[in-house]
């Protein structure tokens, strides 16, 4: 048997040989990490094509915070006519305009009831209300995801629709989240939680009434 010692330009190559195996794993890690932050900044963007293998450049980050200024409302005409640009007048035509718009109006009664009583609607026979009334299951939450749109930008605490389809891990806790808030009848403050933001329709940008208010949730 040889026991000579072997030589160091061998000890030197297994050395090169694992620092490079720990520099190909801690690059694999970087680009995962990386490709997170850019499929991010894609849909944040509303990046529809997109090279394959495109870094994250200054493009994306550019287009990212774009997607955000560009929401920004820099001017709107009062109603007595007058054009105001600073944001503390902009909110304050539009704090006044959907105050006025979503107030309560005065109702009837008499109407009111004249109405109901003329709806003629048999109601729903036993079976449907014992559906209606049974309790969540895995199985009808997973029909309400599957049918969600892919491709949706984040909702306010960033988590998509196909985040959920990760159901063989989430689809209990989620129920088990779902039937809590019943027994209650109070859900989470994040499922009670809102990004209202306004959306251009046709006509003059400068008026109001040509803005449309929608309001995003969370997925759950």
């Amino acid at each position: 048997m040889n026991n000579e010692p072997l030589p160091e330009s061998f000890h030197v190559e297994k050395r090169l040989w694992r620092l490079n195996t720990e520099i190909v794993k801690e690059q694999k890690f970087n680009d995962e990490k990386l490709d997170e932050k850019l499929h991010g900044a894609r849909v944040r963007a509303r990046i529809q094509f997109v090279e394959a293998d495109e870094k994250p450049t200054i493009r994306f980050y550019r287009d990212d915070t774009k997607s955000v200024v560009d929401r920004r409302i820099r001017a709107v005409c009062h109603p007595g006519g007058v054009v105001v640009e600073s944001p503390q007048a902009v909110l304050g035509v539009f704090r006044s305009f959907f105050s006025n718009l979503y107030s309560r109006a005065a109702v009837s009664e008499d109407l009111q009831e004249d109405l109901l009583s003329g709806i003629d609607r048999p109601p729903p026979p036993e079976s449907r209300n014992d559906s209606l009334g049974s309790n969540l299951s895995v199985g009808k939450l997973w029909t309400a995801v599957a049918a969600m749109k892919k491709g949706q930008s984040p909702s306010p605490d960033g988590l998509t629709a196909e985040f959920y389809r990760t159901w063989k891990v989430l689809g209990g806790d989620l129920r088990d989240v779902f039937a809590n808030a019943f027994q209650l009848n109070y859900m989470s403050q994040t499922q009670r939680v809102g990004n209202i933001v306004l959306l251009s329709k046709s006509g003059d940008p400068l008026d109001p009434r040509n803005m449309r208010s929608i309001t995003l949730l969370n997925v759950d």
